[in-house]
C-alpha cells in the first residue's frame, strides 16, 4: 500500500515539474496562475511554518 502511495506522489511530481531541472512546467504555471494569490501565500506560509501578523 505504501509503495502505491509513493508511486502516486512521484507521478504527481512528474506531472508538474521537469525531471531534469525540477522547475515547474506549463501545467504547474497554469495551476499557479489560476489559483488566487492570497491562497498561495497562505499555503506557502503554512508549509514554511509562518504565521500571519494577526495571529501573533
Amino acid at each position: 500500500m505504501i509503495a502505491v502511495a509513493e508511486r502516486l506522489q512521484r507521478m504527481a511530481r512528474m506531472a508538474f515539474a521537469d525531471p531534469l531541472t525540477g522547475v515547474g512546467n506549463r501545467r504547474a504555471m497554469d495551476d499557479a496562475l489560476a489559483e488566487p494569490a492570497a491562497t498561495r501565500r497562505t499555503r506557502r506560509d503554512r508549509r514554511h511554518g509562518r504565521r500571519r501578523r494577526s495571529e501573533g
